[in-house]
């Protein structure tokens, strides 16, 4: 069950302008969603071993005097450089008989929207290979969503070339030599960048968002509430519908999953930075109303996001809708009714970054891959030990 409630109030939020420029760089700034953001979930955990001694505890995970599996964040250091610098680009892991692979798509290098594909080779100690050009996005896209059901990848919406949001929705299948081909799907309901794409029990939602128009004078920019949903069915992406919208229209946000219940973390609402987590239960493709479950100890947007031994990690991001970009980890543990309980601040990559919108975990380790600060794109690639 969802918490309806959270003892305390908030912290403090940003309230500043909150525009991004119509050139599809934001104002957040620089350098959602993750995630991506793609969708998140914890592994099992604290399986006893058939001789009753301690749990056996999966990758990046030790077993605790209590019993239970714990993590360790070691800290951060550098993984090698990505072909070109960008931000506002989709990433994420798959394993495939040819290797493990990290992949980053699209984006932007603050000039041009781009639409090529990098992949780096993972190794069996985490460590990554030199990265090489692994195809293109049939478009290039700016701020695009992104689920991810094993090998198949659906990204969705962006901002496009004519810096115009987009509905496009694009399903790709990752081969078994580590190759990646996308194709068409069908649309979103409403164009959207800044969204986020969640997949979950057969379906793929989108949420949130920014609206950008600049072929209107003035042109037109506001955040959405729309909830959309398809169906996803070996590899194959059903229309979309619109389902019960947000509570309040919200863009830049990040979005996981966690025992059935899809948490939204933090992003832009209005013109402030939000703080709180809220969350809605999923069950039969449906979404249950949306209730409070928890506040960060500051205003995050543009973090990534994801899940690990029942726990939330919220990675870098934005504490300002113009500025602010952070270097910090937090991590909260799930309460047993949802609620999201009290952040830590874990070790803090090597640099402050923001619009780097997914950190995919792989086997302990979580990869941090380009990003920006001042508008300005970064090529580096961080790695996080979990141990």
């Amino acid at each position: 069950m969802l918490l309806l409630g959270c003892t305390g109030g908030p912290p403090a939020a940003d309230t500043a302008s909150t525009g991004e420029d119509s050139t599809g760089t934001s104002d957040i700034s620089s350098g959602v969603t993750s995630s991506p953001t793609t969708s998140s979930g914890g592994e099992d955990t604290d399986d006893e071993s058939t001789t009753g001694g301690p749990p056996i505890c999966p990758p990046g995970s030790h077993a605790a005097e209590s019993g239970e599996c714990e993590a360790e964040l070691t800290g951060w250091t550098a993984a090698g450089e990505l072909l070109k610098a960008r931000d506002h680009h989709v990433t994420f892991v798959a394993e495939t008989p040819a290797g493990v692979f990290l992949y980053v798509a699209g984006g932007t290098d603050g000039v041009a929207v781009l639409k090529s594909i990098e992949r780096a080779k993972i190794g069996a100690d985490g460590v990554l290979g030199p990265f090489g050009a692994a195809g293109e996005l049939p478009e290039g896209l700016i701020g695009a969503g992104l689920a991810q059901v094993g090998r198949v990848v659906v990204v969705a919406g962006g901002l496009g070339v004519d810096n115009n949001s987009q509905t496009v929705a694009f399903v790709g299948v990752i081969a078994d030599d580590g190759g990646v081909t996308f194709t068409s799907g069908p649309s979103l309901l409403r164009s959207r960048y800044h969204l986020t794409l969640t997949a979950h029990g057969g379906y793929v939602y989108a949420i949130g968002g920014l609206e950008q128009n600049v072929d209107v004078q003035p042109p037109a920019q506001a955040a959405v509430a729309d909830v959309e949903r398809a169906p996803l069915t070996d590899g194959e992406l059903g229309p979309f519908e619109a389902l019960q919208p947000l509570p309040d229209p919200l863009t830049h946000h990040a979005a996981v999953v966690h025992d059935d219940t899809l948490y939204l973390v933090g992003g832009i609402s209005g013109t402030s930075v939000r703080t709180e987590i809220i969350g809605a239960e999923l069950a039969g493709g449906e979404l249950g109303s949306w209730a409070l479950a928890g506040y960060l100890p500051e205003a995050r947007a543009t973090a990534a996001a994801t899940v690990f031994l029942d726990e939330l990690y919220v990675i870098a991001g934005a504490t300002k809708t113009q500025g602010g970009e952070v270097d910090t980890v937090l991590r909260a543990p799930f309460a047993d009714n949802g609620a999201v309980e009290a952040f830590e601040e874990l070790p803090a990559l090597s640099l402050t970054r923001a619009h780097a919108h997914q950190a995919p975990l792989h086997a302990g380790a979580l990869y941090s891959a380009g990003g920006s600060i001042d508008h300005v794109p970064q090529s580096e690639v961080l790695l996080g030990r979990l141990e």
